[in-house]
């Protein structure tokens, strides 16, 4: 078994941060580390169309914070 040299990208999506106090915002980490790449919507509709094929959502946990909705892997 060989290992991948890719790092392992997680999409969390944030409604109304507030960076972002009218928008939903994709921001993607990897390895429990932002990156500086982000998506920014209107609505979480728009935003799922935005985000990168191939990835499989999760819904948010009940302790997550409040203002994530879900998360993409």
């Amino acid at each position: 078994m060989t290992m991948s040299n890719e790092t392992l990208s997680i999409w969390i999506v944030l409604q109304y941060p507030p960076e972002h106090p009218d928008c939903f915002v994709a921001q993607r980490f990897q390895v429990e580390k932002p990156t500086g790449e982000k998506l920014i919507a209107h609505s979480l509709e728009e935003l799922r169309k935005r985000m990168p094929p191939g990835l499989t959502v999760c819904p948010r946990m009940p302790s997550d914070d409040h203002r994530l909705v879900e998360t993409w892997f």
